[in-house]
C-alpha cells in the first residue's frame, strides 16, 4: 500500500510533464509460512556432512559437502526432503544453464559446491550459524515458481 501510494504521488507530481515512469524489480517473490520453513538441522546426519554452511537462497540452497561424501549427502537429502525439493548435482545445474548462458567461469563449480537443494512448492530450507538470530522473513525469492521468476514491471505515463 505504501509503494502504491508513493507511486501515485509521483505520477500526480509529474502530471503534464510527458514523462514515462518505469518501475521494476530484480526478481519475483513468494510468501511461505512457518510450516514450510525447513531447517537442515532437523535432518538426521545431513548437516554433519556439510563442509560449510548452506549458500545461496532459502529456495535454492547450494551445498558444499565434505570430500567424497556428495552421493551420501544427496541420498540422505532425497530421503528427508521427499517431494519438498529436488536434489540435483550442482555440476548438472551449471551444465544445464541454470546460472546463465555461455561458458561458465572456471571457478564457478567451487563456488556453488556439490549439490543443490531446489525447493518445491513454497518450501524453504535454512541452516543456522552460531550466534545467528532465529528469525526468518515470510517473503522469499530465488526459486523456480512463477511468482519468483516473473518480474514485476510497472509503466505509467504522465
Amino acid at each position: 500500500e505504501l509503494v502504491d501510494a508513493a507511486f501515485a504521488k509521483l505520477r500526480a507530481r509529474l502530471a503534464g510533464t510527458d514523462t514515462v515512469i518505469v518501475a521494476s524489480a530484480d526478481h519475483g517473490f513468494l510468501d511461505s509460512t512457518p510450516d514450510e520453513w525447513l531447517s537442515i538441522e532437523d535432518a538426521p546426519g545431513l548437516s554433519g556432512l556439510l563442509a560449510y554452511p548452506l549458500c545461496g537462497e532459502r529456495r535454492i540452497a547450494w551445498c558444499h559437502v565434505q570430500p567424497g561424501r556428495a552421493d551420501e549427502f544427496a541420498a540422505r537429502a532425497r530421503d528427508w526432503l521427499g517431494d519438498r525439493a529436488d536434489v540435483v548435482p550442482a555440476r548438472e545445474m551449471i551444465d544445464d544453464g541454470w546460472l546463465g548462458p555461455g561458458d561458465p567461469h572456471p571457478r564457478l563449480a567451487e563456488r556453488v559446491g556439490d549439490v543443490a537443494l531446489v525447493m518445491r512448492g513454497r518450501n524453504t530450507i535454512k541452516d543456522w550459524v552460531a550466534g545467528e538470530p532465529r528469525f526468518l522473513h515470510i517473503g522469499n525469492h530465488g526459486g523456480t515458481s512463477a511468482d519468483e521468476m516473473n518480474i514485476p514491471l510497472l509503466v505509467a505515463t504522465t
